[in-house]
């Protein structure tokens, strides 16, 4: 097989899942804005522009979801733009994923993450692999 088919092929199954997973989440977050579905706290919000995680969920059905569904169809018909595709729907995966803390939302929780991230690797590379745990 063709070496061009078969990245083209994994990227439309790559787009296929993101594309109903996004789905799947958004509509739950329409459904039950209060991110209760998903054990999300509203809390998480009270430095955005949202009251609740319903605009968010229409975002991720609209733009994530049903465009990754959209550019799949490209990347199995190895359509030429099919490789500019999957390349902005990678991109706005990312924007929406990193756009709380780029406008410096929960900033505070995104660096206690990140540092709570960053100790417990310490601790796993100081655990003495020896003692049979």
């Amino acid at each position: 097989m063709d070496k061009t088919k078969v990245l083209s092929n994994m990227a439309g199954i790559v787009l296929t899942l993101v594309g109903t997973a996004a789905i799947a989440v958004g509509l739950g977050l329409i459904v039950a804005p209060d991110g209760d579905g998903f054990k999300l706290s509203v809390e998480l919000l009270k430095n955005t522009p949202f009251r609740d995680y319903f605009i968010p969920g229409i975002v991720l059905l609209t733009v994530i979801g049903v465009g990754s569904l959209l550019a799949a169809i490209p990347a199995f018909k190895l359509h030429r733009f099919a490789g500019a595709a999957t390349l902005l729907l990678g991109l706005a995966l990312v924007l929406f994923i990193v756009a709380p803390s780029l406008l410096d939302w929960n900033r505070k929780r995104f660096i206690a993450d990140f540092n709570d991230c960053w100790d417990c690797g310490d601790r796993l590379r100081s655990f003495d692999h020896g003692s049979g745990f």
